[in-house]
């Protein structure tokens, strides 16, 4: 049996109830653009980046109005935080394992939107190492954030424990050879 040595987190769904902030964040910024979206289209694409989920439920296809989105989107999440709740129980469990094991973020988030919340928690002193979307090429399902995540924290990926909660984290866990918890806080429609 392979001992555990890392656990890494996903952040939106798995720390934070942040899926209400992004929402309106994304709303907010499509109609800058005159675009209504759903809640169900939108939550549809939970896990995906935002380069292959903002042309899901905006339905807007051109890259420079795609960009025009996910930019204005920053700028709405910050007045949107309220919004996020943290999970208590998985904050309880990150403090937890902060001195026995090597921890990291992997999130599919962008840069900007991963700081504004894990400022907003006061988390990032946990973690030995933050991965987002702009340090890899390929979003999960892909293996790739996970395989960095554990090569960034000095350790092999049959020693890491992945914290996910959408089907593209298990499945991006699974094809990079890791062990993975798939947690759900949230009711299914």
């Amino acid at each position: 049996m392979v001992k555990i040595k890392a656990i890494i987190f996903d952040l939106d769904g798995v720390l934070v109830d942040s899926i209400p902030a992004h929402y309106e964040a994304y709303k907010r910024a499509c109609l800058d653009l005159m675009i209504k979206i759903s809640k169900d289209d939108y939550a549809k694409t939970t896990g995906l980046a935002w380069q292959e989920s903002i042309p899901i439920f905006s339905k807007v296809k051109d890259k420079e109005k795609v960009q025009f989105i996910h930019d204005k989107k920053i700028k709405y999440l910050e007045s949107c935080l309220n919004k996020s709740k943290p999970i208590e129980i998985m904050l309880n469990f990150l403090k937890f394992c902060e001195n026995k094991y090597r921890l990291a973020l992997a999130t599919s988030g962008s840069e900007k939107s991963t700081n504004l919340l894990i400022n907003h928690l006061n988390i990032k002193k946990y973690f030995n190492a933050i991965i987002t979307e702009k340090d890899v090429k390929k979003a999960k399902p892909d293996p790739e954030i996970f395989l960095l995540a554990a090569k960034k924290i000095n350790v092999k990926p049959k020693e890491c424990l992945v914290v996910e909660d959408s089907d593209y984290g298990f499945e991006a866990a699974q094809k990079a050879g890791m062990s993975c918890l798939k947690v759900s806080f949230f009711k299914e429609k």
